[in-house]
C-alpha cells in the first residue's frame, strides 16, 4: 500500500522533527474541497487533497508543521485582537519554523499558493 503524501509528511517529521511530529500526531488531519490549501479550525488540521498533491513532501511536512503552530500559538481564537494583525501571526509562525529549519522546504511556489489562498480567505 503506498502513503498518501500526508503519511509520508508525518513519517519524516517524526524521524527528523519530533517537536512538530509530537504536536501533529496528536492533531487530527481531514481531507475537505471545503479550503483550497490547508487551514485549522484550531482543533483539527484541514487540507485540500488536489492541492496537496501538487507538493513534494518537504513542503507537506512545513504545511503541516505551520498548522499546526498557529494551534499551539492559538492565534484563531486572536482573530478580532485589533491590535494583533495577521501578518504578526504569519510572521510568529514562519520565525518559529525557521527556527527549525523548516523553512527551506518551503519553496517560492508554495509561497505563491499560500500567499493567494490567504487574499482568498
Amino acid at each position: 500500500m503506498k502513503l498518501t503524501k500526508i503519511q509520508q509528511a508525518k513519517s519524516k517529521l517524526l524521524l527528523q522533527q519530533a517537536f512538530f511530529a509530537t504536536l501533529i500526531m496528536s492533531t487530527q488531519i481531514e481531507e475537505t474541497e471545503h479550503v483550497p490549501t490547508a487551514a485549522t479550525d484550531m482543533v483539527k488540521i484541514m487540507y485540500n487533497a488536489a492541492w496537496v498533491a501538487t507538493l513534494e513532501v518537504g513542503q507537506v511536512m512545513t504545511v503541516l508543521a505551520h498548522e499546526v503552530l498557529h494551534i499551539v500559538f492559538k492565534h484563531g481564537l486572536r482573530r478580532h485582537d485589533k491590535n494583533l494583525k495577521f501578518s504578526h501571526k504569519r510572521y510568529a509562525v514562519k520565525a518559529f519554523l525557521m527556527k527549525f529549519s523548516m523553512q527551506s522546504n518551503m519553496n517560492a511556489k508554495l509561497r505563491l499558493l499560500l500567499e493567494q489562498a490567504q487574499s482568498v480567505l
